[in-house]
Protein backbone atom coordinates (compact mmCIF):
# COMPACT_ATOMS: atom_id res chain seq x y z
CA UNK A 1 0.00 0.00 0.00
CA UNK A 2 1.14 3.58 -0.58
CA UNK A 3 2.85 5.31 2.29
CA UNK A 4 1.17 8.57 3.29
CA UNK A 5 2.72 11.41 5.19
CA UNK A 6 0.77 14.53 6.15
CA UNK A 7 2.67 17.69 6.90
CA UNK A 8 1.37 21.05 8.06
CA UNK A 9 3.56 23.64 6.40
CA UNK A 10 3.54 27.36 7.14
CA UNK A 11 4.94 29.23 4.17
CA UNK A 12 6.25 32.76 4.36
CA UNK A 13 8.72 32.30 1.51
CA UNK A 14 9.88 29.39 -0.58
CA UNK A 15 10.63 26.56 1.82
CA UNK A 16 12.83 23.54 1.28
CA UNK A 17 11.72 20.49 3.23
CA UNK A 18 14.15 17.66 3.77
CA UNK A 19 12.28 14.41 3.99
CA UNK A 20 15.21 12.55 5.56
CA UNK A 21 13.39 12.58 8.89
CA UNK A 22 10.48 10.79 7.21
CA UNK A 23 12.69 8.13 5.70
CA UNK A 24 11.66 4.56 6.40
CA UNK A 25 12.81 1.29 4.87
CA UNK A 26 10.15 1.89 2.19
CA UNK A 27 10.94 5.54 1.47
CA UNK A 28 14.32 6.99 0.56
CA UNK A 29 15.11 10.52 1.77
CA UNK A 30 14.20 13.07 -0.90
CA UNK A 31 13.89 16.84 -0.99
CA UNK A 32 10.76 18.74 -1.96
CA UNK A 33 10.55 22.42 -2.80
CA UNK A 34 7.21 24.03 -2.05
CA UNK A 35 6.57 27.55 -3.28
CA UNK A 36 3.45 29.63 -3.40
CA UNK A 37 1.67 32.73 -2.23
CA UNK A 38 -0.22 30.93 0.56
CA UNK A 39 1.21 31.12 4.05
CA UNK A 40 -0.26 27.82 5.00
CA UNK A 41 -0.70 24.64 3.05
CA UNK A 42 -1.55 21.18 4.13
CA UNK A 43 0.62 19.01 1.98
CA UNK A 44 0.03 15.31 1.64
CA UNK A 45 3.05 13.43 0.46
CA UNK A 46 2.28 10.11 -1.14
CA UNK A 47 4.68 7.44 -2.32
CA UNK A 48 3.75 5.58 -5.50
CA UNK A 49 5.48 2.21 -5.05
CA UNK A 50 4.21 0.78 -8.34
CA UNK A 51 5.96 3.38 -10.55
CA UNK A 52 9.31 2.84 -12.24
CA UNK A 53 10.79 5.55 -9.99
CA UNK A 54 9.66 3.57 -6.95
CA UNK A 55 11.32 0.43 -8.28
CA UNK A 56 14.57 2.41 -8.62
CA UNK A 57 14.25 3.76 -5.06
CA UNK A 58 13.00 7.24 -6.03
CA UNK A 59 9.47 8.24 -5.10
CA UNK A 60 7.40 10.85 -6.94
CA UNK A 61 5.42 13.07 -4.56
CA UNK A 62 2.07 14.72 -5.08
CA UNK A 63 0.11 17.37 -3.16
CA UNK A 64 -3.54 17.07 -2.23
CA UNK A 65 -5.31 20.30 -3.18
CA UNK A 66 -6.69 22.83 -0.73
CA UNK A 67 -9.95 24.14 -2.18
CA UNK A 68 -11.17 27.61 -1.23
CA UNK A 69 -14.94 27.20 -1.32
CA UNK A 70 -16.17 30.58 -0.15
CA UNK A 71 -15.48 33.93 1.46
CA UNK A 72 -17.63 36.27 3.54
CA UNK A 73 -17.31 39.29 5.82
CA UNK A 74 -18.63 39.56 9.34
CA UNK A 75 -20.37 42.79 10.40
CA UNK A 76 -17.09 44.01 11.93
CA UNK A 77 -15.19 43.36 8.67
CA UNK A 78 -13.45 40.10 9.60
CA UNK A 79 -12.85 37.97 6.51
CA UNK A 80 -14.15 34.40 6.83
CA UNK A 81 -13.03 31.74 4.35
CA UNK A 82 -14.24 28.17 3.92
CA UNK A 83 -11.70 25.59 2.76
CA UNK A 84 -11.84 21.87 1.99
CA UNK A 85 -8.79 19.62 2.12
CA UNK A 86 -8.77 15.86 1.84
CA UNK A 87 -12.44 15.60 2.92
CA UNK A 88 -12.06 17.98 5.90
CA UNK A 89 -13.53 21.47 6.16
CA UNK A 90 -11.94 24.52 7.75
CA UNK A 91 -13.09 28.07 8.44
CA UNK A 92 -10.45 30.76 8.81
CA UNK A 93 -10.99 34.22 10.25
CA UNK A 94 -8.54 36.75 8.77
CA UNK A 95 -6.23 33.87 7.84
CA UNK A 96 -6.29 32.17 11.27
CA UNK A 97 -7.98 28.81 11.75
CA UNK A 98 -11.24 29.34 13.57
CA UNK A 99 -12.69 25.84 13.36
CA UNK A 100 -12.15 22.55 11.59
CA UNK A 101 -14.14 19.41 10.95
CA UNK A 102 -11.10 17.46 12.16
CA UNK A 103 -11.21 19.10 15.62
CA UNK A 104 -14.68 19.65 17.06
CA UNK A 105 -14.69 18.03 20.48
CA UNK A 106 -15.33 21.35 22.26
CA UNK A 107 -18.43 21.99 20.14
CA UNK A 108 -19.73 18.49 20.86
CA UNK A 109 -19.08 18.87 24.59
CA UNK A 110 -20.80 22.26 24.69
CA UNK A 111 -23.98 20.64 23.37
CA UNK A 112 -23.56 17.71 25.79
CA UNK A 113 -23.29 20.00 28.82
CA UNK A 114 -26.18 22.24 27.76
CA UNK A 115 -28.56 19.56 26.48
CA UNK A 116 -28.01 16.64 28.86
CA UNK A 117 -30.34 18.12 31.53
CA UNK A 118 -32.99 18.65 28.82
CA UNK A 119 -32.74 15.16 27.36
CA UNK A 120 -36.10 14.01 28.75
CA UNK A 121 -37.84 17.42 28.93
CA UNK A 122 -40.88 17.51 26.62
CA UNK A 123 -40.81 20.42 24.16
CA UNK A 124 -37.36 21.61 25.25
CA UNK A 125 -36.06 24.70 23.46
CA UNK A 126 -32.34 25.36 22.93
CA UNK A 127 -30.67 28.48 21.50
CA UNK A 128 -27.24 28.13 19.88
CA UNK A 129 -25.21 31.25 19.14
CA UNK A 130 -23.37 30.67 15.87
CA UNK A 131 -23.64 27.84 13.37
CA UNK A 132 -19.95 27.40 12.57
CA UNK A 133 -19.56 24.01 10.91
CA UNK A 134 -22.73 22.72 12.60
CA UNK A 135 -21.23 20.37 15.18
CA UNK A 136 -23.03 21.88 18.18
CA UNK A 137 -26.33 21.76 16.27
CA UNK A 138 -25.85 18.12 15.24
CA UNK A 139 -24.91 17.04 18.76
CA UNK A 140 -27.88 18.91 20.28
CA UNK A 141 -30.23 17.19 17.84
CA UNK A 142 -28.71 13.81 18.72
CA UNK A 143 -29.35 14.36 22.44
CA UNK A 144 -32.76 16.06 22.46
CA UNK A 145 -36.20 14.48 22.10
CA UNK A 146 -38.11 14.49 18.79
CA UNK A 147 -40.41 17.26 20.07
CA UNK A 148 -37.56 19.64 20.99
CA UNK A 149 -36.76 22.84 19.12
CA UNK A 150 -33.21 24.05 18.38
CA UNK A 151 -32.81 27.65 17.25
CA UNK A 152 -29.47 28.70 15.78
CA UNK A 153 -28.65 32.39 15.46
CA UNK A 154 -25.92 32.98 12.86
CA UNK A 155 -24.55 36.45 12.16
CA UNK A 156 -23.08 35.68 8.71
CA UNK A 157 -25.50 34.68 5.96
CA UNK A 158 -22.75 32.93 3.96
CA UNK A 159 -22.06 30.56 6.88
CA UNK A 160 -25.72 29.51 6.74
CA UNK A 161 -25.44 28.99 2.97
CA UNK A 162 -22.24 26.94 3.31
CA UNK A 163 -23.87 24.63 5.85
CA UNK A 164 -27.06 24.27 3.81
CA UNK A 165 -25.19 23.42 0.60
CA UNK A 166 -25.59 19.67 -0.04
CA UNK A 167 -22.37 19.71 -2.11
CA UNK A 168 -20.46 20.32 1.12
CA UNK A 169 -20.55 17.64 3.79
CA UNK A 170 -21.49 20.03 6.58
CA UNK A 171 -24.95 20.44 8.13
CA UNK A 172 -27.57 20.28 5.37
CA UNK A 173 -29.28 17.30 7.05
CA UNK A 174 -29.27 18.87 10.50
CA UNK A 175 -30.65 22.11 9.08
CA UNK A 176 -33.44 20.16 7.36
CA UNK A 177 -34.43 18.47 10.64
CA UNK A 178 -37.94 19.72 11.60
CA UNK A 179 -36.62 20.58 15.09
CA UNK A 180 -34.14 23.09 13.64
CA UNK A 181 -34.71 26.77 12.94
CA UNK A 182 -31.76 28.82 11.70
CA UNK A 183 -32.01 32.61 11.87
CA UNK A 184 -29.70 35.10 10.24
CA UNK A 185 -29.39 37.30 13.33
CA UNK A 186 -27.26 38.24 16.30
CA UNK A 187 -27.90 35.75 19.13
CA UNK A 188 -28.66 38.65 21.50
CA UNK A 189 -31.67 39.58 19.33
CA UNK A 190 -33.26 36.13 19.11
Amino acid sequence: PPLHHLLDVELRHTLRLTLGDLATPDVAPESLVIAGPDWERRVALRAAPDSSDARRGRYPWSMKPVERLGEARTPDGTRLELFRHDGAYLIKADGIELMSSRRHLSEDRLADVACAPLKEVPGARVLIGGLGLGFTLREALRILRPDAQVIVAELVDAVIAWNANPDFDLSAQAMADPRTRVEHADVTRV
